[in-house]
């Protein structure tokens, strides 16, 4: 993964290509003639929304109680 940041807004802009056009996704400088360096963000996966109870564990939704999907 390659990473640029943007001399207009500061922000770092991620892709898993180092060339080709490349465009911030805050602003929309062109980025494309920046050096590419390697990311050294580590992505951790966190779960922001609970356990559906109609999930194929088996486990089901309270008598009574009605469930948004």
């Amino acid at each position: 993964m390659w990473q640029k940041r943007c001399l207009d807004c500061q922000k770092r802009s991620y892709s898993s290509q180092e060339w080709y056009e490349w465009l911030c996704p805050y602003c929309g400088k062109n980025l494309t003639l920046l050096r590419a360096t390697p990311a050294s963000v580590h992505f951790v996966p966190i779960r922001l929304v609970p356990p559906c109870p109609q999930h194929p564990s088996g486990e089901k939704a309270p008598e009574g109680k009605r469930i948004s999907l």
